[in-house]
């Protein structure tokens, strides 16, 4: 996941400072050789330990897949420290019909190297589908991003762009799941417009008008 400080520079980028790290369980950062060190919130709360030690009240999430997911949990816990959020690829294994086969792959891994990450984050995490009324809530700017050929991103990706209200969908043609490696020079200027408008005051939450009516529920 990248953490982005707004107003200062760095070598990679003139307007924001940048930084990364490794999640637990993958060097350099600690790997726990507790399995129960793993969880979602664990990861959660490693992320809001980084702004602390770093002494940023606020920034810009940018995750992609199991940080994506991470970014989102930072913003539902931790709300006041998020300025905006771009989640791409984010979602893997949400849908309802596939959470539990997504979890039994993730489990199934040799207990080896980011074993227990799969395991406990990967195969414990809950859908996005669980956290919908408290993602309806977020104020928060976000961006997301999805490749068309990241078939099990792409539902959970609309779920997003239809909860978060100051959202944006970016759906990348001909792109898998590692949208930002495959297609670096795009995600970086769909990335470097959306942190413009947040910082401007242009990122807007939609407007509720521009919603087309729903079906009523099934009834059985």
């Amino acid at each position: 996941m990248t953490i982005a400080a707004g107003n200062r520079s760095c070598a990679r980028s003139v307007r924001y400072r940048c930084i990364t790290y490794a999640a637990r369980g993958y060097k350099p950062s600690d790997v726990p050789s507790n399995p129960a060190a793993y969880s979602y919130l664990h990861v959660m709360r490693d992320a809001v330990v980084v702004l602390d030690h770093l002494q940023i009240e606020q920034a810009h999430l940018i995750g992609l897949s199991m940080g994506g997911y991470t970014a989102l949990q930072v913003a539902l816990n931790r709300p006041g420290r998020v300025r905006s959020l771009v989640l791409a690829g984010t979602g893997s294994g949400s849908e309802r019909w596939y959470t539990e086969d997504f979890h039994k792959r993730s489990r199934d891994l040799d207990a080896q190297g980011s074993a227990h990450m799969s395991r406990g984050f990967q195969g414990a995490r809950p859908s996005l589908y669980d956290f919908e009324a408290e993602i309806r809530k977020l104020s928060a700017p976000a961006l997301i991003v999805v490749g068309d050929e990241d078939e099990r991103c792409i539902e959970p990706a609309i779920f997003l762009k239809d909860t978060i209200s100051a959202s944006g969908l970016a759906l990348l043609p001909k792109t898998g799941h590692a949208v930002n490696l495959e297609e670096p020079d795009l995600f970086n200027l769909l990335v470097g417009d959306f942190l413009a408008r947040v910082d401007r005051g242009n990122w807007l939450p939609r407007d509720p008008r521009t919603r087309a009516p729903k079906p009523p529920p099934k009834t059985s």
